[in-house]
């Protein structure tokens, strides 16, 4: 049987997205070594979901996947203002 969210996992490291796994409810990353041991392979990866089935799963930002990452806190106004005006300058494409 497939796992689902292993296969999930393997989808985005497809898409060249380097993943590495997160404590429950948190941004810290449970490697040693932290983002730098963020991977596209699917051995780790799987390694990794085996090792902590309920981690959540982190994306690193910049060369090594070619992302961005945006971190809005929309739950203030401010976060939310600044939200709308990063969209008005710089609108999604289609």
């Amino acid at each position: 049987m497939t796992d689902p969210k292993l296969a999930t996992l393997l989808s985005y490291t497809a898409r060249g997205w380097a993943l590495l796994p997160l404590y429950r409810g948190k941004k810290n990353p449970l490697t040693s070594n932290g983002v730098k041991d963020a991977s596209t392979n699917p051995v780790a990866i799987s390694s990794w979901h085996q090792k902590w089935p309920s981690a959540n799963w982190g994306c690193a930002a910049g060369k090594i996947s070619g992302l961005i990452g945006v971190d809005v806190d929309l739950y203030k106004v401010e976060g939310a203002a600044s939200w709308d005006a990063l969209r008005t300058d710089h609108p999604e494409p289609l």
